[in-house]
């Protein structure tokens, strides 16, 4: 996030973007995806989630999880919502790599 913060009109544009998809709600019916989970049972995934992430709660990654055992959930203890926190960016390379190396087995 710092990186917004160097360059305003930047900052202005991600709040206009996320305000946009907020009053919208996200364009998708409240819980949809959880409800909708078992239809995501045969393909993989790995999600990434910070603990202090403010824009999705940890409770939402831990609903999400109950609704999709299947999946693996890495929580990243010590960052927020950004990719560009250490763990985040670590664990998302992680996965990129795991995904990689089952697309070429």
């Amino acid at each position: 996030m710092w990186v917004m913060a160097l360059n305003p009109h930047h900052a202005q544009a991600m709040a206009r973007i996320e305000c946009h998809y907020f009053i919208q709600k996200a364009f998708i019916a409240e819980n949809l995806i959880i409800q909708q989970a078992n239809k995501l049972v045969d393909i993989p995934c790995i999600r990434v989630h910070g603990r202090y992430d403010m824009a999705c709660p940890i409770n939402q990654a831990f609903a999400l999880h109950k609704a999709m055992p299947h999946a693996e959930l890495i929580v990243c203890p010590q960052n927020g919502h950004s990719a560009f926190e250490a763990e985040i960016t670590s664990a998302l390379i992680h996965a990129t790599r795991l995904f990689g190396h089952q697309a070429w087995s």
